[in-house]
């Protein structure tokens, strides 16, 4: 059975404040097709899934297929992922992940050049990633507390530390690793291969 998009009300009752209303038809158009996809090719095979503990990765054919990252506003993303968790939040886990943590690392932490090169990559899951930023000693502090270093040998970089709780690294590209530059001092991402030497 798939649902339709005929009001916001209807389709959201838990929108008090009538948010939906302010989405244009785009973005509608958008959330009805995966609305419609999560109800025919992800809702029916979640409990076979859920027992055997293993994400079912044919679903990710049906969600690149939609295009989800655009229209990019940040009421869309919000209503999209809400579409995306009431089916299943491992799902919506593993696309924001991508749409998300992963995007705006290589949108926002390469120079202009890498960004234009990459992003549509990330957007087409062409090139997959995952936000390698917490440590077990540490937790999530780029602050004070990150101990990752990076050191420039040659026209290579060394990374040098430990990172864990990194959901899906195990079926990406790479890890956007985050380090500090040990010359500088700054904190650096570094697009790191999964089957690199040391991951």
């Amino acid at each position: 059975m798939t649902s339709t998009l005929t009001a916001p009300a209807g389709l959201w009752p838990c929108d008090q404040y009538r948010f939906a209303d302010l989405l244009g038809d785009a973005e509608r158009a958008v959330l009805a097709r995966l609305r419609g996809v999560l109800d025919t090719h992800v809702r029916p095979v979640l409990d076979e899934y859920w027992e055997r503990g293993e994400f079912p990765s044919q679903v990710l054919p049906h969600l690149i297929a939609l295009d989800l990252m655009e229209p990019a506003g940040a009421l869309y993303a919000g209503f999209r992922n809400f579409e995306l968790a009431r089916t299943d939040c491992s799902v919506a886990t593993m696309y924001n992940a991508q749409s998300g943590l992963f995007r705006a690392t290589v949108r926002h932490g390469g120079s202009p050049e890498q960004a234009a090169e990459l992003d549509p990559q990330v957007r087409s899951f062409a090139l997959t990633g995952v936000f390698a930023l917490t440590e077990p000693d540490h937790g999530s502090d780029i602050a004070g507390g990150l101990a990752t270093t990076a050191r420039r040998t040659g026209d290579t970089w060394v990374i040098d530390g430990a990172k864990r709780w990194i959901g899906g690294a195990d079926a990406v590209d790479v890890l956007a690793v985050f380090a500090r530059d040990v010359a500088d001092g700054e904190i650096k991402a570094f697009l790191v291969p999964r089957e690199a030497y040391g991951v």
